[in-house]
């Protein structure tokens, strides 16, 4: 073996690593981009579909005269007070409270 066959090998084999290292690199920040921007993307989906929640809860109920809460077709006790998919909805808690914080109407779950 020549020691020109030699210097080229290792040279050879120095890019190798080099575009190796380089290529990992550029995978890794590609993939933390794409992780980001997809965590961004569904915090804002969440976000949208909370607010289009609370709109359709918002406009569902509404406040009486003598200030009382009521909704479309209301009975007596709360799952009948707002009779709304997003009240009795499993898994799904919803407060409505006025605006010095004390809660008017709260679903059983939890």
């Amino acid at each position: 073996m020549s020691a020109s066959w030699v210097r080229s090998f290792l040279a050879r084999q120095r890019l190798a690593l080099w575009s190796a290292a380089i290529l990992a690199l550029t995978l890794l920040i590609i993939g933390a981009l794409l992780m980001a921007a997809l965590e961004v993307n569904l915090r804002r989906e969440v976000d949208e579909a909370l607010l289009l929640r609370a709109q359709h809860v918002e406009h569902g109920i509404t406040v009486e005269q003598d200030g009382a809460l009521s909704a479309a077709g209301a009975s007596p006790g709360l799952a009948d007070l707002a009779p709304l998919d997003e009240i009795t909805a499993p898994g799904i808690y919803v407060q409505v409270v006025d605006p010095t914080g004390a809660v008017l109407l709260s679903s059983s779950a939890r």
